[in-house]
């Protein structure tokens, strides 16, 4: 198989320069010892009766891990189709909680950075999104998991279903999602990722907006602004704001900034165990003292279309909270 994938990307290389196979080879060898290391719960096996199956929920484990209200009524059901929209810096770690819901067998310690540390020295700051393949693939065996449902995962990618079914995602205040980008990204230099906060916020508004009804907002350093700008047509939005409050199609809305909450929320509507890892973030940003003065300097109208998607998602989040019974947390008592 790493011999096939690397025949491919060579005969990338050929088309589109060298540094595709580089890429490759590096993404090969994280991908290869994160599966070795994976090894260690290799012969783990947890006795199906003691599952927590996907539409059920094990209440007194629940409410140790979450806090919920006087009118907490839990109404898992299982959902056989999972789509995960995954913005940028909206939560890698969402990936833990799913792999976990598909995969109810799993030792309670695989999560998306797992033994990280043993990884080469020139890897460890290695981006950890070919991971959750890797976990997949490694797992997803009727050993560990139950092979009823499905799980889509495209990284990045825009949702490309025409009549979207399952669709999952962390939605985060643009604000601070632009912030923890261009942090990331700012030092790079390239067209695509400018050093000034605000021409940043400019080039990718609306990414998360965009990203449920299909259209990309990662782009490579080489990209130039006009490819990713966008501005919505008055039917996007509409379709968008649609999308997002049908419960068929957008199954599942979580908060980032109320992580825990979110957590909660998934298994009070879907089942499953609430294990260990999910609610850790296995990829936190560096901070600085400067940080939360940055981000708060992002005037609102610089994205006002993720703006309206992340107020339309924090009522139906709420909401949800509410009918579920997991508390409000304090930030969100206001949300109307």
């Amino acid at each position: 198989l790493v011999l096939l994938v690397l025949l491919v990307l060579e005969n990338m290389a050929t088309q589109f320069g060298v540094g595709v196979t580089v890429i490759g080879i590096i993404l090969v060898v994280v991908s290869s010892r994160f599966a070795l290391s994976l090894s260690a719960y290799g012969d783990y096996e947890l006795d199906k009766s003691r599952w927590v199956y996907p539409g059920q929920l094990d209440v007194k484990h629940f409410k140790s891990q979450c806090k919920t209200t006087s009118d907490f009524k839990p109404q898992p059901r299982k959902i056989p189709l999972l789509h995960w929209i995954h913005a940028p810096k909206t939560g890698t770690s969402f990936g833990t909680c799913l792999l976990h819901y598909m995969c109810p067998g799993l030792h309670p310690d695989v999560s998306l950075h797992l033994n990280a540390s043993k990884l080469p020295n020139g890897l460890k700051n290695a981006n950890s999104l070919p991971i959750f393949p890797v976990l997949k693939r490694q797992y997803h065996k009727p050993k560990y998991c139950d092979m009823s449902i499905s799980l889509i995962n495209h990284e990045h990618s825009p949702n490309k279903f025409d009549y979207p079914v399952g669709l999952a995602m962390m939605v985060r205040d643009p604000r601070r999602r632009h912030h923890s980008g261009w942090k990331y990204h700012h030092r790079m230099g390239a067209p695509s990722h400018p050093s000034d906060l605000i021409e940043y916020v400019k080039l990718y508004q609306g990414c998360q907006m965009r990203l449920l009804i299909g259209v990309g907002c990662e782009f490579s350093n080489k990209a130039s602004p006009d490819k990713i700008s966008w501005t919505p047509t008055k039917d996007e939005i509409e379709k968008v704001l649609e999308t997002l409050h049908n419960s068929t199609a957008t199954a599942f809305v979580g908060l980032t900034d109320e992580w825990n909450a979110s957590i909660c929320l998934f298994h009070a509507m879907f089942g499953g165990n609430v294990t260990p890892h999910e609610m850790q973030n296995i990829r936190p940003s560096k901070k600085s003292e400067d940080d939360e003065k940055e981000w708060k300097s992002i005037p609102i109208r610089t994205d006002p279309f993720d703006w309206m998607f992340y107020t339309a998602a924090k009522k139906i989040f709420v909401d949800r909270l509410i009918k579920y019974g997991i508390e409000v947390p304090p930030s969100l008592q206001n949300t109307t």
